[in-house]
Order: structure tokens, then C-alpha cells, then sequence
């Protein structure tokens, strides 16, 4: 396992420094107190710069969800994100429409000890840049980070199904599957977390850095098989809890709800509405554009859309809080792409366009679906 981490706390402390203020103006030499690996005068006064570590634990991360991406509708429709302005035809219906947006997922670290208290934690240093990763892990805030599906150069995610109405067990999870995150405590109390990635990652070969697999929700809860020998391991390893982990990130799968909320959820936003019918391929009237903010993203007021929750260390558990996403603290206009159609003879679709914040990825809901239409299992 690869994991880089220094004892450098992210968060300035201050402290009183012992042996009283000198009278002299040529005084620059600062007592170091109790715990502190160095110290300095800053603006006349005494602080710590840098604390000892007393602890480096590990957590038992096995999978991240970086990415859900829903079922088309209309057998001719495709969904993209990304930098998807150089895809053209591929194979299957139609062609992926231009898009340039974010897709991924936002996240920040909370640790609640076995007593129940939480403590947000800062991000430390990781071995997650693009150097050593196709899939570009972010600091966007001192407290959260994005995990990037997505990245300049054309390229993009998108889908299209096969049937005008399918199942949201074919709804698809972006896992990264190899994830590494020890959590850092100094001597004030003060938590970092520092991620990285492991070789372990279910592909014959290993893995060069961090790694993602992508998973239907129909092959999570048992419906849906069989899978790819690589996959297939990968799934022996997450128990029932796991899967729930996973699937509760997507609405139609979420224990207790009721998919008539998800319009009104504030992780969704409308969009716009579209109405199709057969042999026309169309893009929805302009704009399908959305702002994850006004201004810029700060951690006050973190609002928690999802979460994952891992027991460690003496009773302790890493908090996954998931937030809106973006890959920059000011936030820039999205524009996911979208194009509608059918070959269906008398199929005839109306949908609300949804954009889900949480991973920049749409979502059509239907409205009116004509009886020709064609339906998955």
C-alpha cells in the first residue's frame, strides 16, 4: 500500500510559548512548547507551525462511490458529461451529444469517536495527482476534495439503453476500488486525512494508481449476472452492508423513499422538460446549464447530500460526507449534454430533466409514456 503523509498540520495553532516575551528588539528565537516540533514569531507572537504526530491510522476503505450515472430514455437518447465535445457516433443508437461539465463527486472527511463526538478533518498530503492517476483527485476547500471522472482532451462520459423505458437496475456506480486513507492525529488533537491508493485492485496486472470499476445496481443486489472474472472478485469482498453502502446512492434504491421526492429533493434540480416522438433525434431547447454555487464554495455550511460510514481504529469511523459537486472552489456554469429520440413506431415520451449535484450527472424522470414504447426487463 502506498501511503505518503508528513506531520505538517494543515491548521496554523497557537500557543503561549514559554519563558516570557524578550525586551529586545533583536529577539527572534521562539521556545518551542510542549508537543511542538517547531515554532516561530509571527507578527511579534509565539506559534507552533508544526505539531508532533502521535497517531497514523489506517481505515479499512474498500470502495469510494465516485459516480452514478442513470438509464436513458427513449432508445435513441444519450446522456454525457464531461468534456465530451470530441465524441461522435459510437456504437449502438445515435450519436453522444457535446457536453462540457464536472463529473465525479465532492467529498470531506468527519471523524466521530466511540463516544459519539465528530471533528471535521483537514485534508493532508496525497499521492493522487495526475502524475500518478488517470482520474484526478482535488483539493477544492482545506476541509473537501473531488474525485474527477472526467478531464480535458475530449474525453467524457455518456450512455444510451437499448429500449425506450428501462429498468434502473441497469443505473450504473463509478467505484474507485482501490482506495487508501490514514488519518492523522497530532498532539493538540488536530486531524488530517491523507489519501492514496493500493496495487490491490482485482485486475490481473494490478493497478498503476488509483483505479475505477463501473457497476450496475442490478449486479450489486443480485439480479443482474453473471460479471467479468476481475469484477466478479472485486464483489466477493463487499458483504450485504457494502452493497446497501452503495446502492442507498441512488434515489430509486434508497431505503424509505418514494421516487414521487426525488423531483423536490434539494440534491436534484430541474432542468427543463422534453416531449419526443420516433425517428427524430433532438437536443432539448437550450440551456441545460447549472451552477453548483453562488460565489464561492466554503466549509461552513456543508450541506450533506449522501454518506459512508467506516468503523477504524478504538471504535472510531471515518464519515464520507458527500456535498454539490465541483472541481474548483468557484464555481463554474455546467453544461451536461443531452439528445432525445426514439425508433419506436407510436412511442411517444414527456420528461423532467434533472440534474442530480451530486455526481453533475442527468436524469430524466417520466411524466407521460406512450403504450408502444418499448421496456426493459
Amino acid at each position: 500500500m502506498r501511503v505518503f503523509f508528513s506531520s505538517v498540520a494543515l491548521a496554523v495553532a497557537l500557543t503561549a510559548c514559554g519563558g516570557g516575551a524578550s525586551n529586545s528588539a533583536q529577539q527572534t528565537a521562539c521556545d518551542t512548547p510542549k508537543g511542538c516540533v517547531r515554532a516561530d514569531r509571527v507578527s511579534g507572537t509565539c506559534q507552533c507551525q508544526e505539531w508532533q504526530v502521535v497517531s497514523a491510522e489506517p481505515v479499512p476503505l474498500k470502495f469510494v462511490v465516485v459516480g452514478l450515472i442513470y438509464s436513458a430514455l427513449g432508445n435513441q437518447s444519450w446522456l454525457a458529461m464531461g468534456d465530451n465535445r470530441l465524441l461522435g457516433v459510437t456504437s449502438g443508437s445515435g450519436s453522444s451529444p457535446a457536453s462540457s461539465s464536472d463529473f465525479g463527486t465532492r467529498w470531506r472527511s468527519v471523524i466521530q469517536t466511540a463516544s459519539g463526538s465528530q471533528t471535521v478533518s483537514t485534508l493532508g498530503p496525497s499521492d493522487l495527482d495526475p502524475q500518478h492517476s488517470e482520474w484526478p483527485f482535488t483539493a477544492v476547500t482545506a476541509d473537501s476534495a473531488a474525485f474527477a471522472l472526467t478531464s480535458s482532451g475530449g474525453m467524457g462520459m455518456d450512455t444510451y439503453s437499448d429500449v425506450d423505458v428501462n429498468s434502473h437496475e441497469f443505473d450504473q456506480f463509478v467505484l474507485w476500488v482501490n482506495p487508501a486513507a490514514v488519518v492523522i492525529t497530532n498532539y493538540v488533537g488536530e486531524k488530517t486525512v491523507s489519501w492514496s491508493w493500493t496495487s490491490q485492485c482485482y485486475e490481473p496486472d494490478g493497478c498503476p494508481g488509483s483505479w475505477i470499476s463501473f457497476f450496475r445496481a442490478g449486479e450489486l443486489d443480485g439480479t443482474l449476472s453473471p460479471l467479468p472474472a476481475p469484477k466478479q472478485a472485486l464483489l466477493a469482498t463487499l458483504d450485504a452492508d457494502d452493497r446497501a453502502a452503495i446502492l442507498k446512492y441512488d434515489p430509486f434504491f434508497e431505503p424509505g423513499r418514494d421516487p414521487a421526492t426525488i423531483a423536490t429533493d434539494p440534491r436534484f434540480r430541474n432542468l427543463g422538460t422534453t416531449t419526443f416522438g420516433p425517428n427524430v433525434i433532438t437536443t432539448p431547447p437550450p440551456p441545460l446549464t447549472w451552477t453548483p454555487c453562488s460565489g464561492t464554495l466554503k466549509d461552513d455550511g456543508f450541506q450533506t447530500l449522501a454518506e459512508t460510514d467506516v468503523p477504524f481504529g478504538a471504535g472510531e469511523t471515518l464519515m464520507l460526507q458527500h456535498s454539490v459537486l465541483s472541481t474548483t472552489a468557484s464555481c463554474a456554469p455546467q453544461q451536461p449534454g443531452l439528445s432525445v429520440g426514439t425508433t419506436t413506431p407510436n412511442c411517444w415520451i414527456t420528461a423532467d430533466i434533472l440534474v442530480d449535484t451530486l455526481f453533475g450527472s442527468l436524469l430524466m424522470i417520466p411524466t407521460s409514456v406512450g403504450p408502444s414504447c418499448s421496456a426493459g426487463p
